[in-house]
């Protein structure tokens, strides 16, 4: 995983706030799409937000201090 501190929050906080804009894509689909279309693209979203985790959980362990405290 990535061992220094700095690149390892940068990194952290992009991911972050990448899940906030996939979140915030999912209202804006839900509002103007399909119900069908949504259900469809919420699927996807979840699976990307799904990965993004799997990656952040590893780099909350090796840097704890960047764990977000609603992280649980």
């Amino acid at each position: 995983m990535i061992r220094d501190p700095k690149i390892a929050g940068e990194v952290s906080d992009l991911m972050l706030n990448i899940t906030t804009e996939l979140n915030q894509s999912l209202f804006k689909v839900q509002d103007c799409c399909p119900k069908d279309e949504f259900i469809a693209y919420r699927r996807i979203v979840g699976k990307v937000m799904g990965e993004i985790f799997f990656f952040l959980d590893p780099l909350f362990r090796e840097h704890p201090e960047l764990k977000p405290k609603d992280w649980d």
